[in-house]
């Protein structure tokens, strides 16, 4: 087997060296290899200018290996068109193979059709009586054979044969043809790169593409000479609106150009933007930037430009020039159960025939309503920034637009403007709600993969958008889940099975408002990060092959978004209780034996927590980070006020009453940061590092399980099965076949290189390190314990590769994890690769539901 397997290997490799990328190519014919743009100028973004260019290079994997051209290039391309014609003549075979089968019936009625039309021809020769027969026969059968024709048409269109099957075609489908080079595309990439020089102010800049041929191969180097650039050194307003005048002079530098600069015109775009939108905020709400033109005068200035700004006056109807005017709302009216369908077909009838609400009381607001309120009048009122006499600001706007959408309810939000009062310069605010659905049912079933755990789930899910008609969003689950977990100890009497041997049942609700719940009124702050409150609970009941475990928990949440790329969660209220039960025998000595006992006791969690994230991703942009900042506090309030009410207790520990529970009392914080960079050709390099710690004082020894930290498995350390690695160097029990090594520290590097293929597979390597460690000696396992002048010699390293199907929702994923250097192993044996053989327990194959990070 070996044998057929090297020599099938040795011909892949034969085929792929042979069918090179410039193999095929013509005469006077060079393969695209590399584009380069060389410059002085340090202030030239290259990357930039590499977008104008027209043509593309030659594809790598990795930037370094052709695959794409070489697959292509398998089957001989110049014989394309006989393959063509050939698998042309076998298409149409099949067709005309599929239309015989309509054409018998097609045919037995066309001769029945043709019979009496003969016939008819001998009409004269017969009687009335026969004649009408053969006509109404003859109409009879002509009707047939038109429908039946028709439909014979109409099926051999829909199954007709375009395309079949051949492997030269799927080759050279999923291979790419090599990129020949054209100098007209090369002058045509020279002449766009100068255009965007100039627009940078570097109006005598030139683009000069040279070549280097070597072995049918050309690489294209642009050769950017930027001269000097032309630098504004006076800037002039010509504003005869003394009013707005005023305005831009108050703004001052944020909304004037720098003497000095380039003469960009990306930068007096933003300039132009930035006006307009100032003065929109100042209640003009018909100044756009096309009020705003620049003179630019560079005769017998050298390199040097005078800038004029111009701010055009308003035009009316009659085509006098007058000041700008300024706007004030006066009355807002809004249509909660606004059908935009009924507006348009009925237009008097549906504005005439509705109710008004009046005015709240210290915000008017008009409420316009067809049937009833949807949402309560006050819970839209908040969510506005547009008031009764005040001045029009754009910036108000967009502030209810935002707010407005935490609405569910509502599928459309349009909010209009009319001007009601040329003299006074008024406007009416119209704001349309359009409903939705406030309800619905979703039933899926999933694949689930929990720490490198497969399974499957079934979710049943309600959602009420409007629970108590203030836009408050109730979501109810309900969940039952199996799943895979692997036996805690090898005993050959066991009844357990490999299979779904976990069960979980589970009931969650939460409560989204859409508004900040509290005591005090923060109205800045809320305008500006638009928050929300979201109360959770749920409830799970887990059967382990080891143990039953019942859980419950209660979360108070806050969440808003400070800017566009971050989002805060704080938690000032969460309660968790966690019941183990039935535990096996097997396990209880273990954990006992290992002292983390402690860790799976009973406990109540009373604390408070702070999550932070940052992502700066955005399209088209290659370099983006992902920051997670999580901490926790748990217990401190809660033993503090038992302390102070003169609670005994119980086992020289705090003890929750009724439930009888050991309250856990720790700190726990970590940092997960990502960057991610993209090539050209389908390429990435993904980056993680992962630091946490959780430290347990006053109450606890020990962390509790749910809040430990364990490594490998598919988002891990993928060389070591999940839970299996660490902690430190200790080494897990040979007769302990369940990993499910935990701790309280954590520390991660994770490395991948990921690259598209062809189609829906993707491809990766990558490079995991870290490890996990005890942070007191109240777990005894040994080497377990964090120790900073040897820690770092308990780093684990493993690397690997992976396949992934990109499933257009979701991403499919195998990765086959390698052992570089395992810490568990004698010192000299660290280093497996030159020290000792691999053995199949060196290897690891995680699957997993999308990246793993």
């Amino acid at each position: 087997m070996k044998k057929y397997l090297y020599i099938t290997f040795i011909i892949a490799i034969s085929f792929m060296v042979s069918c090179r990328p410039t193999k095929y190519l013509g005469e006077n014919e060079y393969v695209l290899l590399k584009i380069k743009v060389e410059t002085e100028n340090k202030e030239i973004d290259k990357n930039a200018l590499k977008k104008y260019n027209k043509q593309k290079k030659l594809r790598k994997i990795l930037n370094s290996y052709a695959l794409y051209s070489r697959i292509y290039n398998i089957p001989n391309p110049k014989k394309d068109s006989i393959r063509e014609e050939r698998r042309q003549n076998k298409i149409d075979t099949i067709n005309k193979k599929r239309g015989k089968k309509y054409d018998k019936k097609t045919g037995e009625l066309l001769d029945k059709k043709n019979y009496y039309n003969s016939k008819l021809k001998k009409s004269r020769r017969m009687g009335i009586e026969d004649t009408l027969k053969y006509y109404n026969n003859y109409q009879s059968y002509s009707l047939k054979h038109k429908e039946r024709k028709d439909a014979r048409t109409t099926k051999l269109n829909e199954t007709k044969k375009e395309r079949i099957f051949t492997w030269h075609g799927w080759l050279q489908e999923i291979g790419e043809k090599p990129p020949v080079y054209d100098p007209a595309l090369s002058q045509k990439s020279a002449e766009q790169m100068e255009l965007y020089l100039r627009n940078k102010g570097y109006y005598e800049a030139e683009v000069r593409d040279t070549i280097k041929i070597r072995r049918k191969k050309v690489i294209i180097t642009y050769l950017i000479d930027t001269k000097e650039p032309i630098i504004i050194y006076d800037v002039e307003y010509n504003i005869k609106d003394k009013e707005i005048e005023r305005l831009i002079n108050k703004k001052g530098d944020e909304l004037k150009i720098s003497e000095g600069s380039l003469l960009d015109v990306d930068m007096l775009q933003k300039k132009r933007n930035n006006i307009a939108d100032y003065l929109k905020n100042e209640g003009y709400y018909y100044f756009s930037k096309d009020y705003i033109r620049y003179s630019i005068d560079t005769i017998g200035r050298g390199k040097k430009a005078k800038l004029i700004v111009n701010l055009k006056q308003f035009t009316n109807n009659q085509g006098k020039t007058t000041d700008h005017n300024k706007y004030k709302i006066k009355d807002i009216y809004i249509f909660s159960d606004y059908n935009p369908n009924e507006a348009l077909q009925y237009p008097r009838k549906y504005f005439i025939d509705t109710d008004t609400i009046q005015p709240l009381k210290g915000k008017k607001h008009y409420f316009i309503k067809k049937k009833h309120m949807i949402i309560k009048p006050k819970a839209i009122a908040n969510e506005l920034y547009i008031y009764h006499d005040s001045t029009y600001n754009f910036s108000n706007v967009k502030n209810t637009y935002n707010h407005l959408s935490k609405f569910r309810i509502y599928k459309l939000t349009n909010i209009q403007f009319e001007e009601i009062d040329t003299i006074n310069n008024l406007l009416d605010c119209n704001i349309q709600l359009s409903p939705t659905n406030n309800q619905g049912v979703v039933y899926e079933i999933v694949g689930t993969n929990s720490s490198g755990n497969i399974g499957a789930a079934t979710n049943l899910k309600y959602s009420h958008k409007n629970i108590f008609r203030g836009g408050e969003i109730l979501d109810l689950k309900l969940k039952i889940a199996l799943e895979s977990q692997n036996l805690f100890t090898y005993s050959s009497d066991s009844t357990e099975s490999f299979g779904f041997n976990t069960q979980e049942y589970g009931l969650e609700m939460k409560i989204t408002f859409p508004r900040l719940l509290t005591p005090f009124k923060y109205e800045k702050f809320i305008r500006k990060n638009n928050p929300k409150t979201v109360l959770t609970t749920a409830f799970s009941y887990q059967d382990r092959p080891e143990y039953k475990k019942i859980a419950g928990n209660t979360n108070f949440d806050y969440f808003w978004k400070s800017n566009k790329y971050t989002n805060h969660i704080f938690t000032p209220i969460k309660f968790s209780s966690i019941r183990v039960t039935d535990m096996s025998d097997r396990f209880r000595e273990y954990i006992t034996k290992s002292y983390i006992k402690d860790s799976y006791e009973d406990h109540f969690i009373n604390g408070s927590a702070y999550n932070l994230v940052y992502s700066n991703q955005e399209k088209n942009k290659t370099d983006y980070i992902y920051l997670k900042f999580n901490t926790t506090f748990a217990g401190n309030s809660l033993i503090g006020l038992m302390s102070i009410t003169g609670q005994e207790k119980i086992d020289s520990s705090y003890v929750m009453p009724y439930l009888e529970t050991l309250i856990a009392q720790f700190t726990k914080a970590d940092i997960d940061f990502r960057y991610y960079h993209d090539f050209s050709e389908g390429s990435q390099f993904a980056g993680r590092m992962f630091a946490g710690a959780g430290l347990p004082y006053g109450n606890m020894k020990l962390l509790p399980f749910g809040e430990k930290y364990f490594s490998g498995g598919a988002n891990g350390i993928r060389a070591w099965q999940v839970r299996s690695l660490g902690p430190g160097s200790y080494v897990r029990p040979a007769d302990i076949s369940l990993p499910n090594q935990s701790a309280d520290i954590k520390l991660e590097v994770n490395l991948e290189i990921r690259q598209k293929l062809f189609g829906v597979v993707e491809g990766a390597l990558f490079i995991d390190a870290g490890n996990i460690w005890a942070i007191n000696k109240y777990d005894n396992r040994k080497g377990a314990l964090f120790q900073f002048d040897t820690f770092y010699e308990q780093i684990a390293i493993g690397t690997g590769f992976g396949v992934r199907l990109d499933i257009s929702f979701f991403i499919i994923r195998l990765d086959i994890g390698m052992k570089v250097r395992d810490p568990a192993a004698l010192e000299e044996l660290h280093f497996i690769p030159g020290n000792r053989k691999y053995y199949p327990q060196d290897f690891t194959y995680n699957f997993g539901i999308g990246y793993p990070f």
